[in-house]
């Protein structure tokens, strides 16, 4: 639509005071207006949007003005809040990653790239949104940063100095990949870090828009059309607009490897108070990983074809319970120096369902005859026992978990009930 048409349909509405802005788009249109004329505006599906007027706009000042989220066709009016964003339907997270296809002269050194990350950082720190890195030119989920002047390949030639002063392109979709999210600085500008042209807080407006938000209307917010800054942080509309798309929780899983393939054959097991893991290696023998401080570690411990499984590692003492091959129950233990392996109690009586109790050196079983069976350290014997609970041969069921208060478990029972070990005090 031209100035003139957009001026016609306003004084059809009685606006008033209907004037343009050498430093924003024909399209654009300032005005004053009454309750009635605002809603009759409201309601015009000619009128693209209505916001209010930035106080540097009413004073006549010079402004810089931002056109809108770019497509491969040029700027768009409005990007919803509330779209897919990258990280489809859903609150979830973003990875992205990013490169930098040139500077600016303007700026010492590679200024210019760290108030740029600088900026992706204040948003990771809204949203879960997160920025790494790459040599790589064109890769999906990706933005490419530049400076440049004039006609440089896109939809949108920069328009010299004190104009337009950056713009940056749609996620996909609707842009194809290869420039989805792109941003691009116009080089006719005078850059600079901290004052006027800002490089971080230009950066910081133009990297909302690739995530997904609208122009706000709030005065103030860095979303805002108008160009207001030097900013140093988001506004909480800013925050907001980012978190209706993206999850608020700041944070993200991540995956690392851990130690040689072809290696870990199950019966996973922490203790969580000195950040070991123990497991089952493919040779059936324990093994340990455990962080060192810097690096994580892989020790194996004891003789080959040993663990038949069902590793249970003890909340409070370095003690790992397990099932031997001859189905007795087994102790890794620390003696302070090394590594101790003993077996306890009669052979073929383990049937697995090993668990530790909360309370340190109490372990519960599943015997070979379905009883629910506990190993436990007397102090005033100095010495493991091993007794049955009272429970008649295949009572127990399976799906066993130790409470972890001492002297209670709970199993399920072959009648499909739940049933509960606890220690009530010495017998009558």
């Amino acid at each position: 639509m031209s100035g003139q048409e957009l001026e016609r349909i306003l004084h059809s509405h009685r606006a008033k005071g209907v004037k343009s802005h050498p430093d924003i788009p024909d399209y654009i249109r300032l005005v004053t207006a009454d309750a009635e004329t605002f809603n009759g505006l409201l309601q015009d599906h000619n009128i693209e949007s209505l916001r209010i007027a930035n106080d540097r706009l009413l004073l006549g000042e010079r402004v810089h003005f931002c056109p809108g989220a770019m497509t491969v066709y040029g700027p768009t009016a409005k990007f919803a809040v509330g779209g897919e964003g990258w990280d489809d339907p859903g609150l979830g997270c973003a990875d992205l990653t990013y490169h930098f296809e040139n500077g600016t002269p303007d700026v010492a050194g590679t200024a210019e790239w760290d108030a740029v990350t600088a900026a992706m950082t204040r948003w990771s720190e809204a949203a879960s949104v997160f920025f790494t890195e790459t040599p790589n030119v064109g890769l999906p989920d990706s933005i490419d940063i530049q400076w440049a002047a004039g006609a440089h390949g896109d939809a949108a030639p920069f328009d010299g100095p004190l104009g337009v002063l950056a713009h940056a392109f749609f996620p996909s979709p609707p842009n194809p990949e290869a420039i989805a999210g792109n941003l691009h600085f116009d080089e006719a500008e005078d850059w600079n870090i901290g004052s006027q042209m800002d490089v971080f807080s230009v950066a910081l407006h133009e990297l909302g828009q690739p995530l997904g938000l609208d122009h706000s209307n709030v005065p103030g917010a860095v979303m805002e059309a108008i160009y207001g800054g030097p900013w140093t942080d988001l506004h909480p509309d800013d925050i907001a607009g980012a978190r209706s798309i993206y999850s608020s929780i700041l944070g993200k899983w991540n995956m690392d490897w851990m130690g040689p393939e072809n290696n870990v054959a199950g019966d996973i097991s922490e203790n969580p108070a000195v950040s070991h893991v123990y497991y089952r290696g493919t040779d059936n023998r324990m093994y340990l990983f455990w962080w060192d401080g810097s690096t994580w570690q892989n020790d194996w411990m004891g003789p080959e074809n040993n663990v038949a499984g069902d590793i249970e590692a003890s909340h409070h003492a370095d003690n790992i319970f397990y099932r031997g091959y001859d189905n007795r129950m087994y102790l890794f233990w620390w003696d302070g120096n090394s590594w101790e392996n003993d077996w306890m109690g009669p052979q073929n009586n383990v049937a697995g369902d090993i668990m530790s109790g909360g309370i340190s050196n109490q372990v519960w079983y599943r015997g070979t005859d379905h009883r629910t069976y506990m190993f436990w350290w007397s102090q005033s014997t100095t010495s493991w026992n091993n007794d049955w609970l009272g429970s008649p041969n295949n009572n127990y069921g399976g799906s066993m978990s130790p409470s972890h208060l001492s002297g209670q478990t709970y199993f399920k029972g072959p009648d499909n009930r739940m049933y509960l070990w606890w220690w009530g005090g010495e017998c009558n």
